[in-house]
């Protein structure tokens, strides 16, 4: 009848919503690589910072040994791509800004890290969702960083950033993915549970406890050698370590407090002073606390996190060590005993000093990288204090050529004021809302508890990663506020898809559209700071919207 009809709803087969899903996924890999790669030769001559990683790169080829204040994974595959390409050993990498390069290969150096650029955007993408957020939120949050001038720019260059990005985003990625299997085993073993045919065959029992399905390990694998990727590049990478941690000790003590409210009798009713003097009873307390202590699987997927960040980033140090055996720059760093072994060394082992250790010499080496770090302070045009970062005060200019005609091109690492600016501010409002909830003490709808759950991993990301540099004295740019820019527009697109969830689809259109708009609009005003799209002084002081730009 008509009464039944008008309760029918339309559901999309679930085939149809995963050829969506692909289609979609493709355009966003097609736009994202694109706008990666375009003109990615141009110039033909060093950017900023790839005065060094180039030269490292031959360094690692050479096996001859340099200094440099950052882990050495992201160096070790540019010097991977350099050994490929048969890099051009002979002649020297370029030393100055602006000089012109004579190996053509450092296009395949600029490549590795435009894949890394270009993968950030797809890893947005699958985080919304795994967050089970519908597509065109998943559309939203990876344009967003495709038009991100300054995540564009920073990734078409010989650096190491764009690898530090995409493991941060991926650990997250990966560590969604071990929440929601749990999500779902809850359930699922909840439903098991009522029914007595119930056979757990894909799930581990362990003291009674059932564990997670296997992919739930696999997952945590994941996350784990992403995590030791994130620091093995830079150690900012322990902003995301950080986060997960933080988040993931608070989950592990949350588990166990609820199953100490359930077990709380068998756990304390022999415990005593008295007690534990009568070997049953002690014997009793020991298996209760070992099974109670045990059964979280939480906790062993923390500490298979720790062992992954810890032996991956030990492996790393490892391969720099054994393939830096001659001597070259920087070797000062280490002590005589250790550069009396470097083939080519003039100096001699000291008297009654044994050959050292490796692990000793990565110790030592990154205690004088993290003292030479925290001492480099200089005065650079560019330079910006982290106070300055939130709006995007001043960018880095990374290349400058004058032009005839009273014209010029350059390459400046700057942001797209329209998504900088509202990512600052989702973040203010975010933190409002959560205010707003804690006063309030009501329960939150469905709708509301996912938002506010879903935007936490980000907000400690941005705040971990930038109140470290409230007490850092040495030189910072802006590009250092990445990792908390791609928090809050995580946070930014969160907030898009709480409010278009309760408003009908004509304004749902036109909120997505307008802000659709003003980021593709923005983005093509800028778009020659990262292209060096040729610019009169007019059209460069147009751009200008604040002094310092």
């Amino acid at each position: 009848n008509n009464n039944n009809n008008n309760n029918l709803k339309i559901i999309r087969p679930a085939s149809q919503n995963k050829q969506y899903f692909i289609i979609s996924f493709s355009i966003i890999s097609f736009l994202s690589f694109f706008t990666r790669f375009y003109r990615l030769w141009f110039p033909p001559s060093i950017l900023f910072d790839e005065v060094y990683f180039g030269l490292f790169a031959q360094h690692y080829i050479k096996r001859s040994w340099f200094f440099d204040i950052h882990p050495p994974l992201a160096k070790l595959l540019l010097a991977l791509i350099g050994w490929i390409v048969n890099m051009d050993l002979d002649t020297k990498w370029p030393q100055h800004i602006g000089q012109a390069f004579k190996d053509p290969n450092y296009y395949y150096l600029r490549a590795l890290q435009a894949t890394f650029g270009a993968a950030l955007a797809l890893i947005a993408f699958l985080i919304m969702y795994e967050l089970k957020r519908p597509l065109i939120t998943c559309i939203i949050a990876s344009m967003f960083i495709i038009l991100e001038l300054s995540l564009q720019t920073i990734s078409r260059a010989v650096l190491t950033d764009s690898t530090l990005y995409f493991f941060c985003a991926a650990s997250i990625y990966f560590y969604l993915i071990m929440l929601r299997i749990e999500r779902e085993f809850k359930y699922s073993s909840l439903s098991l549970s009522l029914s007595s045919s119930s056979k757990f065959t894909t799930n581990f029992k362990v003291f009674g406890q059932l564990w997670p399905h296997v992919n739930y390990w696999i997952a945590t694998i994941a996350t784990g050698i992403c995590l030791a990727c994130a620091v093995s590049v830079k150690w900012t990478g322990a902003t995301v370590i950080g986060a997960v941690g933080i988040l993931h000790l608070y989950r592990t003590f949350k588990l166990y407090f609820q199953r100490f409210l359930s077990q709380r009798n068998n756990l304390l009713i022999h415990f005593s002073f008295e007690s534990i003097k009568k070997p049953k009873k002690l014997k009793f307390l020991i298996i209760q606390w070992s099974k109670f202590i045990l059964s979280n699987h939480r906790l062993l997927a923390g500490i298979i996190l720790l062992i992954l960040i810890f032996s991956i980033h030990l492996i790393v140090w490892l391969i720099h060590f054994t393939l830096l055996t001659h001597t070259g720059i920087g070797d000062d760093s280490m002590n005589a005993n250790f550069r009396s072994q470097l083939i080519g060394s003039n100096i001699k082992r000291p008297e009654n000093e044994s050959p050292q250790g490796v692990l000793i010499s990565i110790w030592q080496l990154n205690r004088y990288m993290l003292s030479v770090n925290q001492a480099s302070k200089f005065s650079h045009a560019s330079a910006s204090p982290w106070y300055e970062w939130f709006v995007m005060w001043r960018g880095v200019v990374y290349w400058w050529e004058n032009l005839p005609e009273k014209k010029h091109h350059l390459i400046y690492l700057f942001g797209n004021p329209f998504l900088w600016w509202s990512g600052t501010l989702s973040v203010i409002l975010y933190i409002i809302y959560l205010a707003k909830c804690v006063y309030l003490e009501r329960s939150l709808t469905k709708l509301e508890y996912n938002f506010v759950t879903n935007g936490c991993i980000f907000l400690l990301g941005y705040f971990i990663n930038i109140l470290p540099y409230q007490g850092i004295t040495r030189t910072c740019f802006v590009y250092h506020y990445h990792i908390s820019l791609f928090c809050s527009l995580m946070i930014f697109t969160l907030i898009i898809d709480f409010i278009c969830a309760q408003v009908n689809t004509k304004i749902k259109s036109i909120i997505i559209g307008l802000i659709m708009s003003a980021a593709i609009i923005i983005y093509y005003f800028f778009l020659p700071f990262s292209f060096a799209i040729p610019l009169t002084e007019e059209e460069h002081h147009a751009r200008r919207w604040l002094s310092p730009w």
